[in-house]
């Protein structure tokens, strides 16, 4: 082609200019101006060639088809042209070429698609489309999704979607995810856009439709179209500078220098600031100018943002930008144009989307702009951004220090390190001190932390090392060392990484790390890695695991490979055998001609291929895959792709790999599967099991261990770090420990190295079969029976079982030589076994080294099928193979055979406790300790394991029991149920509300009627009613497989009392065997002393028509089931609970609802029974009493599917009603959430993981859950307190005032104080974020002694209640002036009063407050409160010395003016001067003889002696003489300080020793209860009528009721007078109160039963409190 230059201006740019339109572009011409480019004939020549642009008129090439209907001369022309004036690009030959091809496509000619291979113009196609040289010019999109069978249009070149995919913009999606169409354009799917021109309509395209809302631009935003998008853009920029030595000018323009040399934030996000904005930080490291310590630079900047991005530029590295550590070239973009990097002149520039622009020159200039979007809302060098340049200045928090070290505003220039044990070599100490962290007395610095000297590092060529510190000298991984704790340094010259690992240099240094690891959850089949079939010759292969992940995190894992087409399969826990296409084959075999061996070597099964593939597996989870380098770049899966680069394994950087695994699932049936750990956070490690597992894991990387000589050829740190994480996480135990360090011997023996003897018989002992022992160094190559016929290779030996001297392996078997089998054609067949060819036709035999076949057919009746990979003649009736249980029998469901139980038999536990086992043996056992009621034997281990067990208690102090708690064991959970805690249990633990399903439904708790019912589809339900009643029913699947109360299921009634095979003589006896420990030292099987009578005249009474008679009345309620279910023992076991409890009336209705529950259970017809009996039932508000009601009502929680019964007694809610819990509500507006399978009440705030990592709250108004990430805060840890999972604080501290007031702060200060107002005692004040407000105060009285007070009344203000503790209400409470009897909780137990003897208590999680009504005040309060309190305890920060600090920030010069600056408040008679106060004693002081009493504290004799010197013992005695002296002698002035030191003693824990006498301090016990020095910590009472199972509260002195009575408020009553619970609150006998705020319902307890009747006052009344009482009083 010939390039032609006119002087003038030619014809053609004369037409040009007539259509030039004008645009903004001033430099823009017509012409080449003189410079027009030029194609010599030489390079014209060369660029015609065939491979060039040539191959357009080449006659046999691959457009000559086109040639007839196209001329390529002009397109060859243009070619050569400008492909010559490019300088040979390649991309404008492609170009080129493509635009002939587009034209030999519109005139219907065909061009061939080799073009783009000969001529080296590939075209790249997008994920999910592949190239097509005549391809659709109309594709199926998802705005017209018939457009290619409408298409009239020739074909055209391109990329085309694949099958099933349609074009979605640029995309190829599955059609399902197409998105929509809004206003007539199409909007992909998930994208966010603007549904107006002004920015006020804010949408998303979401499952096809588009969903908008209300929006509107920031303050300093507005709404304009740029570069084609519309969007809210920031009104202005601001730009922040550091440059020279340095000098910085914030965003608001502030200027000023600094020195320092660290690396600063020059800026970033606030926390809490607008969610919208993109979080970003930005820092810069500053560096001395050469020797002058005096001035320093910027050397470096790096900018983080999208959570997983890092910028940096350094000056020691110029020109160059790094992201995530890895160089780049520029131009560089990435997150769809998110961030920009590219060079300007000297700077490097950083642009992101949201409008940052960062740039650095490589030196000491550095500037970030930020848009107005973030005003006020920046922090760092650059200020906040705000306007005012004022406050840019301001500092933020000084930061935290690590251990052994400690914060210095002015800290020295040069710290000693353990670097030659000196300051760091040209660190001026002239320099100006800074601020930063300095290490403690005795520590120096090692690298980055504070160490002892004995704990300093290595020296080694002039560098140093930290202790343990493994380096590899050099820029290569060729030497090893270690620095030793001895100080040296211990080098290997000959190290080498392992196959699993490389060398990688970062930052100048060389190690060793692995090729990738990353955690895997999960139950699904997943591909770890697979190649397809390639044109290059590589062969094809796949390899699956199917992995199963247990409970605590622990996997097992079966592996199958597929290549050659034939599928291997290696089974969890199967040796010496594989299915090979799922038929049963011995090991070792040879298959398709030798080219792929499988065989044991030791534990491990290994495959081998001819193309070097092999594949170990350890049996358990364990696989190694190596396969060679000639698969580089072709492999996909989870072992990623093979290609050296570790970063694109699993994905990009924006994702983690445990987000990207989903897409290596194989989909088996078209079922999802779990990948991850579902909605919850997945298993993390327990802290405290930490410390144990590092010490359990240590052999693996113990410098003398047993494994030593591998760690430099396979680094033993993954492996260590895996063990400790599982060790910690879950229930961890032998066998996991085992199985890591098995682990790891694998990858040591696989790599060829030595190891060392590491089991015993104690310690992860090997199980050999018969006839064959562990060995360290197994091999299997030549100890075969297959070898003897065709030897095979020997692979490097692994620990294993192998065959005593003399004998051969015949698969898992030993056998002699004579016993071997036969090897045909690479398979191997045991000697004597016959064996079915793959059709039955042939059945063949291996007898005496000989093998044969005979032709052979299967039977009438039967077929020739697989069966767990075994081919045989089997039974064409799918029953007649099926071996079932004793009590079962076979039915044929959908072609599957199964076993079905015959019958369903049930076994109660009801009253005191009476007992019918399986098999109809009733009988009544007292014991109070913890019983198995049910448990599998373990005789039939495919049966389904459960335990039911049952904690009885005495009912106050007499002699007969009830059951007090019942736990369910089953399908992996533990249900706990206590009684009086209705619609209430544990699962696993946590307090859960009903209903729950669990098990995808194959368990599931449910509330119906009165009772409670545990079903499950193994043949196990558990009825019980919160109460007395327990009825457990199972199918005979268990008949003759479980033991306990129950019985043992055999249908034989008298040989129940056999356990062990020995019968026991008596119920007591054999009720022993069966009994668990619980730690309740004072449960006992049978009742000491004398057991409970019955007068003739009770027997009498209690058997008439009022009381148990009701059953047996032939012409009463319960007649129609006295023929389905015998009712004379269940009259005689009404007796004696009756009888013994008084007739106590709800004992009564315990008793008759036993023989109703069992008569519902029989189907028999009954009548109304309750009104009769008077055991009428309390329904919640819109809901009412049923005697026959659904079964499963209609509930805002999961449905049941199946309903267990046709009709239960209970409450039934209200048409229009639905149950919640206990209460009946509208569905609609009163319902709470379903999450994981669990109900939620509105409100209700819980954890959705076992780590407190990700908080929710059931949303009211919603009906949803809301979730977000958090954490337990500092000074708190993740647990589980009584069944509630929360953050619960590490530890708490004391503060206390006793006697006459002498008070002791959270930080020890000791101080009197005797002012008798209201003060405040403990508050929270200053930064209480995220701290629960509280305030505790104390008001004050002198008892008569001016010169001495006393606590008389403690206020408490938490969780916006306030609870009163006054010498006005002993033994009670006021919450929010209304008295309440103890104990008391509010808030789902948010908040509790309870009786710990002398004091009553006010706990939460956080506070605990008592009172001895006395004197004696403690506050207990959790460590997390640290520096945030205030009040006479003192501000809670550590120091003691300050502790006197007024509210001022003033010191007070003495206590009474620090505790007058606490006054709150007056009361009757207070005041705040102390006019008669008696002054401190003078040093010489002698107390009077009277004070001789206070010695019982600090006797080295006495009752007390064992705490002297354990506890200040002084400072008790000493308060005492004061009080004793105040008082002048007065008798039991001494008595509150006694009493606070003897509890204190207890609190430590040790004997006290009786010190009371009717002389000194004596306590007067009320009746019916009597003085002990260590009473129980929880007292039985009322309203709990056992000590608690967990009672935390240790022994202390105080007063114990009597046996045969129960504590009530703060008298001991018998049992009969204890009162009622109304609305989940104990209320004593004979109250009478109003249950509301307006006094309209008046109510009375009376024998346990609660009556209320609608009363309101008269006109001359009105409702009001007073004295702690709501009653109606008179008017004016």
């Amino acid at each position: 082609m010939a390039v032609v230059i006119c002087s003038g201006l030619p014809a053609v740019l004369k037409m040009i200019q007539q259509w030039k339109v004008k645009d903004s572009d001033k430099f823009c011409h017509d012409n080449c101006i003189g410079s027009c480019p030029y194609c010599s004939k030489k390079d014209q020549a060369h660029f015609s060639q065939h491979k060039f642009c040539g191959i357009l008129n080449k006659k046999d090439g691959p457009f000559s088809a086109c040639h007839k209907q196209v001329d390529p001369n002009l397109y060859l022309d243009n070619c050569v042209y400008d492909v010559c004036v490019n300088k040979g690009a390649r991309q404008v030959l492609c170009d080129n070429l493509k635009s002939y091809t587009d034209t030999c496509l519109t005139e219907g000619a065909q061009v061939s698609p080799q073009w783009r291979m000969v001529s080296k113009c590939p075209l790249p196609c997008p994920k999910g489309s592949h190239y097509e040289a005549c391809g659709s010019a109309c594709p199926a999109s998802c705005v017209s999704l018939n457009s290619e069978k409408q298409c009239k249009a020739p074909c055209v070149e391109g990329c085309q979607c694949n099958e099933g995919l349609v074009l979605s913009g640029n995309r190829c999606v599955p059609k399902s995810s197409c998105g929509c169409q809004y206003e007539g354009k199409y909007i992909p799917s998930d994208t966010t856009f603007w549904g107006d021109n002004s920015c006020t309509s804010r949408c998303k395209c979401h499952n096809g439709k588009a969903k908008c809302a209300s929006h509107t631009c920031k303050k300093k935003e507005h709404c304009v179209m740029k570069g084609g998008v519309r969007d809210c853009y920031s009104t202005s920029y601001e730009t922040c500078k550091a440059t020279g030595d340095p000098h910085y000018r914030t965003f608001d323009s502030r200027r000023f220098d600094f020195q320092g040399t660290c690396t600063y934030i020059l800026s970033q996000l606030t926390k809490g600031s607008d969610q919208d904005l993109v979080p970003f930080q930005v820092l810069v490291q500053n560096g001395n100018r050469g020797r002058n310590k005096a001035v320093s630079f910027t050397k470096s900047v790096s900018l983080h943002v999208f959570g997983n991005v890092t910028i940096s530029m350094s000056r020691a590295s110029p020109r160059k930008i790094l992201v995530n550590s890895q160089s780049v070239n520029l131009p560089y973009s990435m997150e769809d144009g998110k961030l920009s990097l590219f060079r300007r002149g000297y700077f490097g520039i950083v642009t992101t989307y949201f409008g940052l622009t960062l740039k650095f020159n490589w030196n000491s200039h550095v500037s970030l702009t930020l848009p107005s979007s973030y005003s006020a809302a920046t922090s760092g060098l650059c200020g906040n951004y705000n306007g005012k340049g004022d406050d840019d200045l301001l500092k933020p928090d000084a930061p935290t220090c690590g251990a052994d070290s400690h914060y210095e505003m002015c800290a020295p220039p040069c710290q000693l390190t353990c670097s030659g044990l000196v300051p760091p070599e040209g660190c001026d100490d002239s320099s100006p001190c800074t601020e930063g962290c300095v290490c403690d007395d005795g520590f120096m610095m090692s690298h980055d932390k504070c160490v002892p000297l004995a704990e300093c590092g290595c020296q080694y060529e002039g560098q140093y090392y930290q202790s343990g510190q493994v380096f590899y000298p050099g820029e290569s991984c060729k030497t090893r060392c270690v620095c030793s704790d001895s100080g040296e340094v211990e080098c290997d010259p000959e190290f080498q990484c392992s196959v699993n690992e490389k060398c990688v240099v970062k930052d100048g240094l060389a190690s060793c790390y692995p090729k990738g690891a990353y955690p895997l959850w999960g139950n699904c089949v997943f591909k770890l890695s697979e190649v397809e079939k390639t044109e290059g010759g590589l062969t094809a292969f796949s390899v699956l695991v199917q992995q199963q992940t247990y409970k605590g995190g622990s996997v097992s894992r079966s592996v199958e490979l597929k290549v050659y087409n034939i599928d291997i399969t290696m089974e969890t826990g199967v040796q010496w055998e594989v299915k090979v296409n799922d038929v049963r084959v011995p090991l070792p075999v040879s298959l398709v001609d030798g080219k792929v061996r499988a065989y044991q070597n030791g534990i491990s099964i290994i495959i081998e291929t001819d193309f070097d593939l092999k594949l170990t597996y350890d049996c358990m989870a364990g696989v190694f895959l190596q396969i060679p380098s000639t698969y580089h770049s072709s492999p996909v899966g989870l072992c990623g792709n093979y290609n050296g680069k570790v970063s694109d394994d699993l994905g990009s950087a924006e994702k983690k790999p445990a987000d990207m695994v989903a897409a290596w699932v194989e989909m088996s049936d078209g079922t999802p599967c779990e990948t991850g750990c579902g909605a919850s956070s997945c298993p993390g490690p327990d802290e405290e099991k930490v410390p144990e597992a590092k010490k359990a894991c240590d052999i693996i990387k113990a410098q003398n261990g047993p494994f030593a000589g591998c760690h430099s050829t396979v680094p033993p740190t993954p492996d260590y770090d895996a063990c400790v994480r599982e060790m910690s996480t879950g229930e961890g135990g032998m066998h996991v420990l085992c199985r890591h360090i098995q682990s790891y011997v694998t990858a040591c023996q696989l790599a060829g190295t030595k190891i060392s003897k590491w089991r015993s018989k104690d310690f992860c002992p090997v199980t050999c079969p018969t006839r064959s022992h562990y060995e360290l160094c197994s091999s299997s190559c030549s100890s075969t029976c297959f070898s003897l016929e065709q030897p095979e290779p020997c692979p490097v030996c692994q620990e294993g079982c192998q065959c005593d001297e003399g004998l051969m392996s015949d698969g898992v078997r030993c056998v002699p030589v004579e016993e071997c089998g036969c090897v045909v054609d690479g398979l191997y067949y045991q000697s004597g076994k016959s064996e079915y060819q793959e059709d039955c036709s042939e059945l063949c035999l291996c007898q005496s080294g000989q093998f044969s076949c005979s032709s052979t057919s299967c039977q009438e009746g039967k077929e020739c099928r697989n069966v767990n990979g075994t081919i045989g003649c089997y039974p064409t009736d799918p029953c007649a193979e099926i071996k079932c249980r004793v009590k079962e029998h076979c039915e044929v469901s959908e072609g599957q055979a199964g076993c079905f139980p015959d019958f369903k038999a049930s076994c109660s536990a009801f009253g005191d406790p009476h007992y019918i086992t399986f098999d109809g043996w009733s009988y009544s056992f007292q014991g109070t300790c913890t019983y198995v009621l049910v448990n599998t034997t373990g005789l039939d281990p495919s049966l389904p394991e459960v335990t039911v067990t049952t904690k009885n208690e005495l009912r106050g102090n007499s002699k007969y029991s009830y059951v007090r708690l019942l736990t369910v064991e089953m399908m992996g959970h533990i249900i706990s149920i206590p009684n009086n805690n209705k619609g209430n249990m544990l699962v696993d633990g946590i307090k859960t509300e009903l209903p729950v399903i669990l098990e995808d439904g194959s368990l599931s708790i449910i509330q119906s009627g009165i009772r409670g019912i545990i079903q499950s589809d193994i043949g196990v339900e558990v009825t019980f009613d919160w109460s007395t009643l327990i009825m457990v029913s199972l199918s005979s699947s268990y008949y003759g497989n479980v033991v306990g109360l129950c019985g043992n299921f055999n249908g034989k009634k008298e040989d129940e009392l056999t356990a062990a095979r020995v019968t026991a003589v008596n119920v007591t006896d054999w009720a022993k065997t069966l009994s668990v420990a619980d730690g309740d030292p004072f449960c006992y099987h049978y009742c000491k002393g004398v057991c409970p009578q019955c007068s003739e005249e009770d027997r009498v009474r209690f058997t008439g028509p009022k009381y148990c008679g009701i059953l047996s009345d032939k012409q009463g309620p319960f007649s129609g089931c006295h023929n389905k279910v015998p009712v004379a023992e269940f009259v005689s076991d009404c007796l004696y609970d009756v009888c013994i409890n008084k007739g106590r009336p709800e004992v009564l209705c315990n008793a008759l609802n036993g023989y109703f529950t069992e008569c519902q259970e029989a189907g028999a017809s009954i009548k109304q029974w309750r009104q009769l009996a008077s055991c009428s039932v309390k329904c919640p508000a819109h809901s009412h009493y049923e005697v026959c009601g659904s079964a499963c009502p209609p509930s805002c929680g999961p449905q049941q599917v199946v309903c267990p019964q046709k009709c239960v007694e209970g409450c039934s809610c209200d048409p229009g009603y639905v149950r919640s819990g206990t209460k009946c509500v509208v569905k609609e507006t009163g319902c709470g959430c379903n999450y994981l399978d669990k109900y939620y009440q509105p409100g209700v705030v819980f954890w959705a993981d076992s780590q407190c990592e990700e908080r929710c709250v059931c949303d009211a108004t919603t009906q949803k859950v809301q979730c977000k990430k958090t954490k337990c805060p500092s000074g708190e840890k993740c647990g589980i307190v009584e069944g509630v999972q929360d953050c619960y604080p590490v530890s708490f501290q004391t503060c206390s005032a006793h006697g006459d007031h002498h008070f002791n702060t959270f930080d020890g200060r000791t101080f009197d104080f005797r002012g008798d107002c209201v003060f405040k005692l403990a508050s929270v004040c200053g930064d209480t974020k995220g701290l629960q407000p509280f305030e505790v105060n104390l008001g004050n009285n002198h008892r008569g002694k001016k010169r001495a007070s006393y606590a008389k009344v403690v206020t408490v203000k938490v969780y916006g209640v306030t609870y009163t503790l006054s010498q006005d209400h002993p033994g009670g409470v006021l919450v929010d002036g209304v008295e309440q009897s103890l104990p008391f909780s509010l808030n789902q137990s948010l908040i509790q009063v309870y009786h710990r003897y002398r004091h009553t208590v006010i706990e939460t999680d956080f506070l605990e407050v008592s009172f001895d009504f006395a004197s004696a005040v403690r506050v207990e309060l959790a460590t997390s409160y640290q520096g945030a309190t205030c009040g006479l305890c003192g501000n809670f920060n550590n120091d003691p010395a300050d502790d006197l600090m007024l509210p001022n920030g003033n010191m007070a010069s003495n206590a009474n003016e620090f505790g007058v600056s606490q006054w709150l408040a007056n009361v009757k008679g207070c005041s705040l001067e102390c006019k008669d106060c008696a002054p401190p004693f003078a040093p010489d002081y002698k107390p009077p003889s009277y004070t001789s009493a206070c010695k019982v504290i600090t006797a080295e004799d006495g009752p007390l002696a064992d705490f002297v010197g354990r506890i200040d013992s002084r400072q008790f005695h000493d308060d005492c003489i004061r009080d004793m002296v105040f008082n002048k002698g007065k008798k039991g002035s001494e008595c509150d300080i006694i009493s606070d030191y003897v509890e204190e003693c207890q609190r430590k824990g040790g004997p006290v020793k009786p010190w009371r006498t009717k002389k000194l301090c004596w306590m007067q016990c009320p009746d019916n209860s009597k003085y002990s020095v260590t009473a129980p910590g929880c007292p039985r009472s009322c309203s709990s009528r056992s000590s608690p199972q967990n009672c935390k509260a240790k022994p202390s002195e105080g007063c114990v009721c009597n046996p045969g009575f129960l504590l009530s408020k703060d008298r001991c009553v018998p049992k009969a007078k204890c009162g009622c619970f109304f609305e989940g609150q104990y209320v004593k006998s004979g109250l009478t109160f109003y249950a509301d705020s307006d006094c309209q319902r008046r109510c009375v307890c009376h024998g346990g039963v609660m009556t209320c009747k609608i009363k309101p006052c008269n006109k001359n009344k009105k409702c009001e409190v007073r004295k702690g009482v709501r009653s109606c009083q008179k008017k004016g």
